[in-house]
């Protein structure tokens, strides 16, 4: 009779059990697999699939779930419909979370060469990228792994000093070149992080996007021609038009700037 009422208490209850997030996660991850797997013998099919998994990652995201990995897949889905301005704030966002993860590096760098429009650095900015190309160019593991084995291998040096005779002065400048690029290292994942924390950025996630000289549909544009979806931006300030909608003042990377509604972009 208990395991009779045991089982009926499974079935009953179990049917309008609410799935953990990580059940629902696997759901959408496996309906994008599924999408990836059909995709060029039934690209609506594909698509249809595509679209749920989105609809799924949202959900959770709204539910207040977080991590590196589910923006990383929010980002591949985005790319994979086309979606490029989600996909680069999704892959920025992932970013964030877990500084470390390559994939999640290389995915952006693909979904930046998506956009219609690349807008060029000023001069001082790409020499400053191009002297410090191995902060720029790396991520942040790599920086902490060649951080953390020159540190080690400073204080090897400096030990071994201790058993050569007449203490050898190469060995003394080996220690401080070591030195020296576990601090650049560690100066850098510092500098990146805090960077981050305190600079509001955001991408456009609409096509068309019309920059105005200030803070309204009732100024002029700012340039002759719209941006697309997936254009990167600093956000300078924010401010209500007359009807009380939000604008962002914003500046490009080519230090050009201009004023662009708040529904037209997504405030990473």
């Amino acid at each position: 009779m208990t395991h009779l009422l045991f089982s009926i208490g499974l079935l009953v209850f179990g049917q309008n059990a609410t799935p953990s997030p990580a059940e629902r996660l696997s759901d959408a991850l496996a309906k994008s697999d599924s999408a990836v797997a059909i995709r060029a013998s039934n690209g609506p099919e594909a698509q249809r699939l595509f679209r749920q998994a989105l609809e799924q990652f949202d959900a959770l995201i709204r539910d207040g779930y977080r991590s590196g990995g589910l923006y990383y897949n929010l980002g591949n889905t985005c790319v994979r419909l086309g979606n490029v301005g989600r996909a680069i704030v999704a892959y920025r966002r992932a970013q964030r979370l877990d500084p470390t993860d390559d994939r999640i590096r290389k995915n952006l760098e693909v979904a930046r060469r998506m956009c219609d429009v690349t807008i060029e650095k000023p001069a001082t900015s790409a020499l400053l990228e191009t002297i410090l190309f191995w902060h720029f160019n790396s991520s942040p593991r790599t920086r902490m792994t060649m951080g953390l084995t020159a540190y080690g291998l400073a204080w090897l040096a400096l030990l071994g000093r201790l058993f050569v005779r007449g203490r050898s002065p190469a060995l003394r400048w080996v220690a401080l070149t070591l030195g020296t690029v576990a601090l650049c290292c560690g100066a850098s994942i510092g500098w990146e992080r805090v960077a981050a924390a305190n600079r509001l950025e955001g991408v456009t996630v609409t096509d068309k996007v019309v920059l105005r000289k200030g803070n309204g549909d009732y100024y002029d544009p700012q340039f002759d021609r719209p941006l697309p979806a997936g254009v990167e931006f600093r956000v300078l300030e924010s401010r209500a038009d007359v009807k009380g909608g939000q604008w962002f003042h914003i500046e490009l990377a080519d230090g050009k700037s201009g004023w662009l509604r708040a529904d037209q972009c997504d405030v990473i």
